[in-house]
């Protein structure tokens, strides 16, 4: 079976947007398994007991490492970032940045 790490990023503000994704990709596990693939979903929460020699933050950044793809979602006010900073981490295959904005 092939397994795809996605690595999901977003503030602690954007919890409703992270769950919506989750489910979205659980409903895609469903379709995907039959073809042999599953999709492996990553998020900062799931580090929350996480024991770290140095910082939660290094253990964000392994994990970004060992995941094939990485997505960044964000609003506006919140992030401040310019494009040319966002990158792929490295070691990853795809980065996705969704600007979650609420403008029409």
């Amino acid at each position: 079976m092939t397994r795809i790490k996605i690595f999901l990023a977003s503030s602690s503000a954007l919890a409703e947007d992270r769950r919506e994704f989750e489910i979205q990709i659980n409903r895609k596990n469903k379709d995907w398994i039959e073809r042999d693939t599953f999709l492996d979903l990553v998020m900062w929460e799931d580090f929350l007991d996480a024991l770290s020699g140095t910082c939660l933050q290094d253990e964000y950044n392994k994990s970004i490492r060992e995941c094939d793809v990485f997505v960044m979602c964000s609003r506006p006010r919140l992030v401040s970032t310019p494009k040319k900073n966002l990158r792929p981490p490295s070691g990853s295959s795809s980065f996705v940045h969704d600007n979650l904005s609420t403008d029409t």
